[in-house]
């Protein structure tokens, strides 16, 4: 039996998540300074490119090596 009421959940959440990501970033952005920063946990690495954007060098660090490497 397939719930369609959750794949519908599901996608709207992506959406609302990715916009929660970029909310937080456009808000974040005021206190970036310098050429370097540390992103940690980075999950899918969602964020990671409003970072990159704005440093030179990011750094990551993740509890998984397997989000690292994907990243």
């Amino acid at each position: 039996m397939v719930d369609t009421k959750l794949d519908s959940y599901l996608a709207s959440y992506t959406s609302f998540n990715d916009w929660l990501i970029d909310r937080r970033y456009q808000h974040l952005r005021q206190y970036f300074h310098g050429k370097s920063c540390l992103e940690m946990g980075i999950a899918e690495g969602t964020g990671l490119q409003y970072l990159l954007e704005h440093f030179d060098r990011v750094t990551i660090v993740d509890g998984s090596a397997e989000a690292v490497k994907e990243v």
